[in-house]
């Protein structure tokens, strides 16, 4: 009897022990096959702070009639689906999510110097007999050759933008450009310098605003995609919620139609006596 008066249900939220348990609710082991076992697990996991195969049982109200055979016994592939509903766990850590869905994309950018790694780092011993990490996806940027390059590379992308336009605001198109550029956009062997030079500028800047309207649409079909996939979980998580809630209505349902019907069998022998 000691032993039977510690029986309670393994389900973290669920309260049921052999001593409170109501009139129609049963307890049953865990099973003691693998692949049952595994299938049990996924479902629990989330569910149960300790699961012992071997000690702990889990009561009748977490499995659905079709689970039952006639005489009220747990068939051998049932498996745990009816949980009270628990309500939502608030994230300790910081979201880096926008705080409105038109926040551009820009504010959620890693500062350039901050290097992710997708591998754990590797172990090496060096000839001085240290041990240093190395990682086999860290980012490695080629140092620039030429003095040009390493200015280029110290400006931001506005910084840069800025400079070509100033530049290009100082240059004059040249009066006749029209009559040395050919309709396959290239120049006439007699074009003079300015003339190339100026025909590859407009070449350079039309190709930037093409690219630069190219980001635009793209950053907002991210945006849109983004937005659609969070609500779309956001409606998976609440439908699961509200069936998770309506099983465990039902199932309370069934137990108190149950025990009804107990009762009215007593009182039906108690009057036939």
């Amino acid at each position: 009897m000691s032993s039977m008066s510690a029986t309670h249900c393994a389900i973290e939220n669920c309260r049921t022990t052999i001593l409170n348990k109501p009139p129609g609710v049963s307890f049953h082991p865990c099973p003691t096959t693998n692949e049952m076992r595994k299938r049990w697990l996924r479902l629990l996991k989330n569910k149960c702070t300790m699961l012992d195969w071997y000690k702990s049982q889990i009561c009748s109200k977490h499995f659905e009639p079709k689970f039952f055979d006639s005489q009220r016994r747990l068939k051998e592939n049932a498996v745990p689906t009816i949980f009270a509903p628990t309500l939502p766990k608030l994230a300790v850590g910081k979201s880096v999510k926008p705080q409105n869905k038109h926040m551009k994309l820009d504010t959620l950018q890693l500062p350039q110097n901050k290097l992710v790694a997708k591998n754990p780092p590797k172990l090496t011993l060096n000839k001085k007999g240290l041990v240093t990490k190395s990682y086999e996806n860290e980012s490695h940027c080629d140092p620039p050759r030429t003095r040009i390059d390493r200015l280029l590379n110290k400006l931001t992308q506005a910084e840069l933008t800025a400079n070509i336009k100033n530049s290009m605001s100082k240059l004059k198109e040249p009066a006749d450009l029209d009559a040395f550029v050919t309709d396959d956009l290239k120049c006439t062997p007699d074009a003079p310098k300015e003339a190339v030079l100026w025909l590859m500028v407009k070449k350079q800047e039309h190709l930037n605003n093409r690219l630069m309207d190219l980001v635009v649409q793209t950053k907002k079909h991210v945006e849109i995609l983004q937005n659609n996939s969070e609500e779309a979980k956001v409606a998976k998580r609440e439908n699961e919620h509200t069936i998770e809630s309506l099983r465990y209505v039902v199932k309370c349902l069934q137990e108190k139609h149950a025990t009804l019907e107990e009762q009215i069998e007593i009182l039906t022998s108690v009057e036939s006596r």
